[in-house]
């Protein structure tokens, strides 16, 4: 069912899910939000799967074919790459229009802060941006997503409030989070 992005979350109830979500530290609280479904359909068609390369199949005939070899080693690499780059980009969006910060604890820093940037930086080694999303995304990631389980619910009631059924959408937020060998 589709929320009214104009809603409260908690005024839509159980049509989404039950009030704020605390992820991974008990104090932070967060509030799902409907995702931008033209954003998303624009993700999906700006990276469309790579084709299987072509294989010569030799046919009893005598004769030859050209048929696709999805079970290729080398496109089975370029398209789990591929996936994953599509997913981090619709986890992106999820987490810069889908999620809306309510509550941090005091020990962490809040975004508009410096202080907490040349310590990410050192760690991680990337360099943070001085504003805009990319900033944001390294803030919720260094400090409010302490592993997959949040990434996983934010996601799933984002999808919910979307108009997603809840197979569909817990399907779709496992999908993005399947690791080699299984796990997190």
């Amino acid at each position: 069912m589709q929320g009214n992005p104009n809603e409260s979350y908690e005024a839509r109830g159980r049509d989404a899910m039950e009030g704020p979500r605390r992820l991974g530290d008990p104090i932070t609280k967060v509030r799902a939000l409907p995702l931008p479904s033209l954003l998303l359909n624009r993700i999906y068609s700006q990276y469309p799967d790579p084709s299987p390369p072509m294989v010569e199949i030799e046919l009893p005939s005598g004769g030859k074919r050209m048929e696709p070899n999805p079970n290729d080693p080398d496109y089975l690499e370029r398209l789990e790459r591929h996936r994953l780059q599509v997913a981090r980009k619709v986890l992106d969006v999820v987490l810069l229009r889908g999620l809306e910060v309510l509550s941090i604890p005091p020990h962490v820093p809040p975004l508009e802060e410096s202080g907490w940037v040349e310590e990410i930086s050192y760690l991680t080694g990337a360099e943070v941006p001085p504003s805009g999303p990319g900033r944001k995304l390294a803030w919720l990631e260094a400090f409010i997503f302490l592993g997959a389980e949040d990434y996983r619910t934010v996601q799933t009631e984002c999808l919910l409030l979307s108009g997603v059924p809840l197979e569909e959408a817990v399907m779709a937020a496992e999908d993005r989070f399947q690791r080699p060998g299984g796990g997190d």
